[in-house]
């Protein structure tokens, strides 16, 4: 299992350029949600459902969103098949996913 890692010394358009990629290359994703703003996960959100539309054409093995601090995401809207991810002991099953 490879991840994936952005460099961010790359430029605006081009980060969102490999961002796209990424999302129609990857197995998986996991989304690490903590001292960051809800536009910026509802975003990342609505990019995995767009996926398709980057040229993805299979299916994501495995969605997750780890949570850390203490945001507990009262009252959003999550996809049905996003693993939500409260502990980092949690991690294991959707690793197990991806075997």
């Amino acid at each position: 299992m490879n991840a994936i890692k952005i460099d961010f010394e790359t430029g605006g358009m081009n980060l969102i350029n490999i961002h796209k990629e990424n999302l129609v290359h990857c197995d998986a994703a996991l989304i690490i949600y903590g001292h960051t703003n809800r536009f910026w996960l509802s975003s990342k959100m609505k990019d995995l459902m767009k996926a398709p539309g980057f040229g993805r054409e299979h299916p994501l093995t495995a969605k997750g969103l780890m949570i850390r601090g203490e945001d507990k995401l009262a009252g959003m809207q999550l996809p049905g098949d996003m693993m939500v991810i409260d502990q980092q002991d949690a991690l294991g099953t959707f690793i197990e996913k991806l075997k």
